[in-house]
C-alpha cells in the first residue's frame, strides 16, 4: 500500500484488538497512519527536492568591468539626453 492510498483512507482506531468506539457505538477514526503517511510524503518530497537542487541557492556572476563600463555609458546616455533637449543652461 503506498503512503498516498494511507491518506486517502479512513482507519478505524484499534486498543487491545478491539475496535474503539464512541458512546453511540461508532467507530472512532484513527488519524496516525495518515499522519504517519504524511510525513512519509514529505521526506519523499524533500529527497526529490534535494536530488534535482530545488534548494540550492542561485549563484549570480558579475564581471565587476563590464558593469562598470555598463553604469558608465548609462550616465554618458542620460548627460547627452540633457545636452540633446536645447537647453544651453541661460536663463533667457
Amino acid at each position: 500500500m503506498s503512503a498516498l492510498e494511507v491518506l486517502e483512507w479512513d482507519h478505524i482506531m484499534v486498543s487491545h484488538g478491539k475496535v474503539v468506539k464512541d458512546d453511540d457505538g461508532v467507530p472512532l477514526l484513527d488519524d496516525g497512519p495518515k499522519s504517519a503517511a504524511i510525513r512519509e510524503l514529505r521526506t519523499i518530497r524533500e529527497s526529490y527536492r534535494k536530488l534535482f537542487g530545488a534548494d540550492a541557492p542561485s549563484r549570480v556572476f558579475v564581471d565587476a568591468q563590464q558593469l562598470g563600463a555598463e553604469i558608465s555609458a548609462l550616465f554618458d546616455r542620460v548627460d547627452g539626453d540633457d545636452g540633446a533637449a536645447g537647453d544651453d543652461g541661460s536663463d533667457g
